[in-house]
């Protein structure tokens, strides 16, 4: 399995007027040429963070904190 990792940037593209109404902000990074790269999409609103990460492997993570210096 490959999975394409620009697809997170024409998801976060569909999706980025719909966000921003919202107030999220959403960022997509690529991660350093490797033997298995990644990217990560980055979703911020009200003091949390969601971060899901996709290998061109197939694999994923997903993480969700709340921002440092919040109560």
């Amino acid at each position: 399995m490959f999975v394409d990792l620009a697809l997170l940037n024409l998801i976060a593209a569909e999706s980025r007027d719909s966000w921003n109404e919202a107030g999220v902000r959403a960022t997509v990074t690529y991660g350093p040429t490797t033997d298995k790269p990644a990217a990560w999409l980055v979703l911020e609103h009200s003091g949390r963070i969601g971060q899901l990460t996709v290998w061109v492997s197939g694999e994923a993570e997903m993480d969700l904190e709340r921002a440092v210096g919040l109560a």
